[in-house]
């Protein structure tokens, strides 16, 4: 007989009931996933212990790890956060900025989708405030370069040389 169940991530699994109790590795996710007794059957003692036994031993990592590229969009975003306040003193400094706010929301971007994709990553939060610091990195550099040039094109237009 059959028995149909499902791991957390979502995935569709299917045992033997001989294996019911024990613990099984998920071909998606990587997790053990314990096989639940069929609907109408008579409760079995689980085999090999009722807690679940160490990832490590079925492949999976024990421990969960934080994405680097994550670490890098924080990073890269302060970094670029630094330079907006430069630039009031040292205007051509508001490219680094904007290049540092545009690295840190692509690698942002990137980081999430793999925390989504590896349950084995952390570093979710990381990954959105990198992307919404260098977001606010790039708004900031234009609205810097805005007020440049309309700086210039008003002393251009009404000085008296």
């Amino acid at each position: 007989m059959t028995v149909a169940f499902t791991c957390p991530c979502g995935k569709a699994l299917r045992a033997e009931s001989v294996y019911v109790g024990r613990w099984v590795k998920c071909p998606q996710c990587g997790n053990s996933v314990q096989v639940p007794q069929a609907a109408g059957a008579e409760p079995a003692e689980p085999v090999g212990g009722a807690a679940p036994p160490d990832q490590a031993a079925f492949g999976g990592s024990a421990t969960r790890v934080p994405c680097g590229l994550a670490i890098a969009s924080l990073i890269i975003s302060l970094v670029g956060a630094f330079f907006v306040p430069v630039t009031l003193c040292f205007s051509p400094v508001i490219v680094l900025a904007i290049c540092a706010g545009v690295v840190a929301i692509v690698l942002g971007i990137i980081a999430r989708k793999q925390i989504a994709r590896d349950p084995n990553l952390t570093g979710a939060g990381m990954a959105l405030a990198g992307l919404i610091v260098g977001i606010t990195d790039v708004a900031l550099g234009v609205i810097a370069i805005g007020i440049a040039v309309a700086c210039i094109l008003f002393f251009v237009t009404y000085s008296r040389w």
